[in-house]
């Protein structure tokens, strides 16, 4: 799984914690596995050219955006593949939308509260909640949680902690709060490709003491996108949020709701 050699006895824990899961839930969460898998791949192929130095150059502009915006855009131009990092985007969001019926369908056959289960990966922590109230505070490069009142108290699908650049969570249902401590998260693409879709409650991103720079929906030379389908939500954010991008592209779509925005 993303480059990870699973054991017999690896292989028989995973299956014990998925085999009570209704098949439309391990459905979807296959469907999502496979597109996050070609998402990594992409974004590796987008990145392929650039060399240490070039990478110590792109970090360089993270730190110095507000100085110097343009600085380093003929590196990006130059080197990066942006058809292949669209690619990558594309590849995740084609995989949630496919997912999309499969888990809703599962959640509604669910009998049994199903807790958490977490596997490491070379490219990144992979994490599925059950229909519970879930509290998130790793950083991962998956999460698909299944309902509940949950709180998400780390990257929340930014990619820039993310070792293969890609981060993707997908809640289902509940009244969840994004509390993340820090810039670049809730749905950043960051060199990368970042999302976060939440499929229905009334939701909580930040609050008025903390709010963040690069989040909610942003891009730096990556793809970012938040993406609330309902619910009556509240959005805190502070420079260069909800749907800002630089050599990039960030999306925040809201799908309906009595929705405010600070």
């Amino acid at each position: 799984l993303y480059g990870k050699q699973i054991s017999e006895n690896e292989a028989g824990r995973i299956r014990k914690e998925f085999l009570w899961l209704p098949e439309e839930a391990r459905a979807g969460i296959a469907i999502i596995l496979d597109g996050t898998a070609e998402a990594v791949r992409l974004r590796k192929e987008a990145f392929a050219k650039l060399t240490k130095e070039d990478w110590n150059l792109l970090r360089r502009m993270q730190a110095e955006l507000y100085e110097n915006q343009l600085a380093y855009t003929d590196l990006f131009l130059e080197k990066v593949d942006f058809v292949r990092l669209s690619d990558a985007a594309f590849a995740l969001a084609r995989a949630v939308d496919i997912a999309k019926p499969f888990l809703e369908t599962g959640i509604a056959k669910m009998r049994r509260r199903f807790m958490q289960f977490e596997l490491d990966t070379p490219a990144g922590l992979v994490i599925i909640g059950g229909p519970k109230d879930n509290l998130y505070g790793k950083d991962a490069l998956l999460i698909v949680d299944f309902g509940g009142n949950d709180i998400y108290a780390n990257n929340a699908g930014g990619s820039e902690r993310i070792v293969s650049g890609i981060s993707i969570v997908v809640d289902c249902l509940g009244n969840d709060k994004y509390v993340t401590r820090g810039d670049f998260a809730q749905g950043a693409g960051i060199f990368g490709v970042g999302m976060l879709v939440d499929l229905g409650g009334d939701d909580i991103y930040n609050d008025e003491n903390s709010r963040m720079q690069f989040g909610q929906g942003s891009a730096l030379c990556g793809v970012g996108l938040l993406w609330d389908e309902s619910g009556n939500d509240e959005f805190y954010s502070d420079t260069f949020s909800q749907g800002a991008a630089h050599i990039g592209v960030g999306l925040l779509v809201n799908g309906g709701g009595n929705d405010r925005y600070f």
